[in-house]
């Protein structure tokens, strides 16, 4: 029995048309980060549909949350996140140093256990100050007790959001 002309073009339009739908399928990811400790909170959905306006969740949220050395270092266990949108470069030479470095996270539990600086100090370090020099005072004192000048990248200012 040969297939008919039009049966043929029936099932290549519904081919195209079931491809196409399958290809609507995707994982919708949202990076956020706490506006005070900068932990991170990565939500993760499947979603069928051209938009997420027009899409149909297929699974519940995953949410996961990655804390920073800051929130274990600075903050108490009952600190209340507050969600931002994640930004595109490090806005703070103190966090950045304190989140890479153990020497300097180090040198800030000594200057704690002194006396020399207190927690709510440090914290005002971190929020976002968009066009301030990324090598805060605390951080050239780091890099001048250790005689090293301080990696280039650290040079410029923040950038405007």
């Amino acid at each position: 029995m040969k297939p008919s002309r039009r049966s043929l073009v029936r099932a290549v339009v519904v081919g195209l048309v079931l491809a196409s739908l399958l290809g609507m399928a995707g994982r919708r990811v949202v990076k956020d980060r706490c506006g005070k400790c900068f932990s991170h909170r990565i939500m993760t959905q499947w979603r069928w549909g051209p938009t997420d306006a027009w899409s149909i969740a297929l699974n519940p949220v995953r949410v996961r949350i990655e804390p920073s050395v800051a929130l274990t270092g600075l903050f108490p266990a009952s600190h209340a996140h507050e969600w931002v949108p994640l930004p595109k470069y490090c806005v703070s030479g103190f966090l950045c140093m304190y989140e890479t470095y153990p020497d300097f996270r180090a040198f800030i539990g000594g200057k704690l256990a002194r006396g020399e600086v207190t927690v709510e100090e440090l914290q005002a370090l971190l929020p976002e100050r968009a066009g301030v020099p990324l090598l805060d005072p605390i951080v050239m004192e780091y890099f001048e007790g250790r005689g090293e000048a301080p990696p280039a990248t650290m040079a410029s200012t923040a950038p405007s959001p």
